[in-house]
């Protein structure tokens, strides 16, 4: 912050001086009743020195504010009148060393009572005027703040936005739609019946999309519906060599909750990355392990090359909020996908998952 500060920026640091030094001079004349005498003594030393002491008080006050930077302290209000209070007192001691020195030792007064008017009235205005110079640069520097501060959220609205877009392009899920476009086209041609029940499976997948897209949790039967017409669907492609079987009994696929689309996403991922052929045809299982956890499972035949997509990662930091990770096995020859169970708690008229 402090480059983008106007007390930093050296025109600011090396033309102010000279303007605030003949301001603060013809003041000083004009309360010691001298300002008559300004044709004759403008550009004299004491005009000099004014300048040479604003600069100096001036480029304390600077550096004063730049260190306090590094002091940690938290309230707002403290911190401003701690800067306020520190950089009165060194703008005091600054103006009392260099006045005091000045008709000490260049003008040569014997005492301080010979001059006690003239530092008075330099102990007035320099800090009053570092007061305002300090209160405009704090007053500056939470403005830039400010500004940083809403960009920032402006910056985070936008990110958040392109992650919605994201989000709803994979929800969408253009690969599945394309592929089944594809399989459509031959069914056409093959058999218009069997093409008007395509078109209501790929409708029932979307709707369930759709309609579960604002919703953090949905049952696992509903899952599994849209998850058997998927299968239907890409077994177009791969020559009906794809089979989905629950081992599950009907009441259990009820009362199990689970992240919408996560089941879809994890079937379909499997589907994309094995190897599906007359030889080694695919059948995914679902089975319960335990009270916690069920799991799918399916024999490991992974392509060489496997599609590459973070759906998978996205599903385990979406369940990393219920505090139940998704466990992956594989071990001989097959792969188990472990899936956190979770159950509406039936003790309280809450919505609580256990």
């Amino acid at each position: 912050m402090q480059s983008e500060a106007f007390h930093n920026n050296v025109i600011f640091r090396i033309l102010w001086p000279p303007i605030f030094g003949a301001l603060a001079y013809l003041l000083i004349l004009l309360l010691n009743n001298n300002l008559d005498d300004l044709s004759s003594s403008y550009f004299t030393q004491e005009f000099l020195f004014t300048v040479i002491l604003t600069f100096g008080v001036f480029e304390i006050n600077r550096l004063f504010i730049n260190l306090s930077r590094k002091i940690n302290i938290t309230s707002i209000s403290g911190r401003i009148t701690f800067i306020l209070n520190i950089a009165l007192i060194l703008t005091t001691i600054c103006v009392f060393v260099l006045v005091t020195l000045y008709f000490k030792l260049i003008l040569n007064y014997s005492s301080m009572g010979s001059f006690s008017r003239e530092l008075t009235i330099f102990l007035f205005i320099f800090p009053a005027a570092s007061l305002v110079y300090t209160a405009l640069v704090i007053a500056n520097q939470f403005l830039y703040q400010e500004n940083e501060n809403l960009i920032q959220h402006e910056k985070i609205l936008s990110e958040n936005l392109e992650l919605e877009l994201v989000k709803y392009q994979n929800d969408v899920n253009p690969e599945l739609f394309y592929d089944s476009l594809e399989s459509l086209i031959s069914l056409l041609h093959k058999d218009p019946f069997d093409a008007e029940d395509y078109i209501d499976r790929l409708a029932m997948v979307y709707r369930h999309i759709l309609s579960n897209k604002n919703a953090e949790l949905t049952s696992l039967k509903e899952e599994l519906t849209a998850c058997n017409n998927i299968v239907v669907l890409l077994n177009e492609k791969y020559n009906h060599l794809i089979s989905l079987k629950s081992s599950l009994n009907e009441e259990e696929i009820q009362s199990i909750l689970v992240i919408p689309g996560s089941i879809t996403n994890i079937v379909e991922s499997i589907i994309r990355n094995s190897i599906i052929t007359p030889v080694l045809p695919l059948a995914i299982e679902l089975e319960e392990e335990s009270d916690d956890y069920f799991t799918i499972r399916h024999k490991l035949n992974e392509r060489l090359q496997s599609t590459s997509d973070n759906r998978f990662y996205d599903i385990q930091k979406a369940y990393s909020i219920f505090e139940k990770p998704i466990v992956t096995v594989k071990a001989y020859g097959e792969q188990f996908v472990k899936i956190p169970i979770l159950r509406m708690e039936k003790s309280t008229q809450s919505s609580e998952v256990l």
